[in-house]
C-alpha cells in the first residue's frame, strides 16, 4: 500500500534528521537557553508554514517562545499600467520592522526556508544579523544548495545564521515517487521542523535545569488546574523572570504575589496595551512596574507580532473551550 510506503519514508526521514543535525539540535538548544537565563527573547517567525503553534502557548511548551511576524498593507488604485521601468524591490524592508519590534540585539530568532529563496524570510535573516539578533535557520540544504541565492549580497539563506537546522527535505520539497502523478507526493519539511524544534527545546529546558532555573512550561488550559496553573504561576514570572521561574530549588518561593492575591482589573483599553506588550513580546523594563495580570486571567498571550499592530492568532490558544475572547477578538 502506498500508506507503508509513506511510513517508510517518514521513519527514513526522521532517522536522517536525527543523526545528522544532533549537533546542531545541541548548540541550537543551549543558544536559546543562554539567551533566556541573560534575559533575552526567543521568537519563532513563521516556521514551515506555521508548526511553531505546536509550541507556543500551549500544554507542554515554553513560555518563552513567541511569534514574530510582520505585513505592509498597501493600497493600489487607478488604473494597471507597466511598471517594468521601476524599481519594485522590497529589500531592506525587514529592517524596518525589527525596529518596531521588541527585539533586542542578543535575542534569538528562528526563521524559516526550506528552498532558502523565500524573499521575505532572507531579507528577515539578513536585517536580524544586522541588527545583532542571534539566527536559528530551518532550511533542506539538499534544497537550497542546488538553487541560486536571491539577496542582492549574494549569500545564501543559512549563510546568514548562527545556527543552521537542516530539516533533510529533498530538493523541491516532496519526499515520494507515486505511479500515475507527475509531481512527487508528500512534504517533508514540517515533520522534520517539529521534530527538530522539540528537541532543540529539550536541549534548552535540561541546560536551564542544570544551571539551577526551572523554565516555565505551561500546561493544558483544558485539563483541571491547568488554566489555573498557567495564570498564577507561569504568567506572573515572565516578565519578572523571563522563561523561567525561579530558581529550581524555589520556584515557589519567588513568586512576587501570595496565591490569595485577586488578578488584576482594568479597563478595556487597558487590557488591549498590556496584553499586547506584556504578552506579545517581553519588554526591556524594571520589575518593579511590571503590569497587573488582566481581567481575572483572561489573557491570551499567543498574539502574532505584527509591525504597528497585534493580531490574535487562534490555532495556538490554550485558553478552556469556554473562556470569553478578549476585546476586539473572534473565534
Amino acid at each position: 500500500m502506498l500508506l507503508d510506503k509513506y511510513n517508510e519514508a517518514v521513519d527514513e526521514l526522521i532517522k536522517k534528521v536525527r543523526t545528522t543535525q544532533r549537533e546542531n539540535v545541541i548548540k541550537a538548544g543551549k543558544l536559546i537557553a543562554e539567551t533566556v537565563e541573560n534575559g533575552g527573547n526567543v521568537y519563532l517567525s513563521g516556521i514551515c508554514h506555521s508548526i511553531e503553534n505546536d509550541l507556543i502557548y500551549r500544554g507542554g511548551g515554553p513560555i518563552f517562545y513567541k511569534h514574530f511576524s510582520w505585513g505592509m498593507n498597501v493600497e493600489k488604485q487607478g488604473r494597471n499600467r507597466d511598471r517594468s521601468d521601476i524599481d519594485q524591490s522590497t529589500w531592506g524592508m525587514a529592517a524596518y520592522a525589527l525596529k518596531l519590534s521588541n527585539m533586542r540585539p542578543g535575542d534569538v530568532l528562528m526563521i524559516s526556508s526550506v528552498s532558502g529563496r523565500t524573499t521575505s524570510a532572507v531579507d528577515l535573516a539578513f536585517e536580524a544579523k544586522k541588527m545583532g539578533i542571534k539566527v536559528i535557520a530551518f532550511t533542506s540544504m539538499e534544497y537550497t544548495t542546488s538553487v541560486d541565492p536571491v539577496h542582492p549580497s549574494g549569500k545564501r539563506f543559512y549563510e546568514m545564521a548562527d545556527v543552521v537546522m537542516d530539516n533533510c527535505a529533498p530538493a523541491a520539497e516532496a519526499m515520494m515517487e507515486v505511479p500515475g502523478i507527475e509531481a512527487h507526493y508528500a512534504a517533508a519539511s514540517g515533520i522534520a521542523c517539529d521534530i527538530l524544534l522539540w528537541s532543540m527545546t529539550t536541549v534548552a529546558v535540561e541546560t536551564m535545569l542544570e544551571h539551577g532555573k526551572t523554565p516555565g512550561i505551561l500546561k493544558s488550559a483544558n485539563f483541571p488546574g491547568g488554566n489555573d496553573y498557567n495564570k498564577t504561576v507561569i504568567e506572573p514570572h515572565y516578565d519578572e523572570f523571563g522563561g523561567y521561574i525561579g530558581r529550581a530549588d524555589s520556584h515557589s518561593a519567588s513568586r512576587t504575589q501570595p496565591d490569595s492575591a485577586p488578578l488584576g482589573g482594568g479597563s478595556s483599553l487597558d487590557v488591549s496595551a498590556n496584553w499586547y506588550h506584556r504578552y506579545t513580546a517581553r519588554p526591556v523594563r524594571p520589575a518593579a512596574v511590571r503590569p497587573p495580570l488582566i481581567g481575572a486571567g483572561r489573557v491570551f498571550p499567543c498574539a502574532r507580532v505584527t509591525a504597528g499592530s497585534a493580531g490574535f492568532h487562534s490555532a495556538s490558544r490554550t485558553q478552556p473551550d469556554s473562556a470569553p475572547l478578549p476585546p476586539g477578538g473572534s473565534s
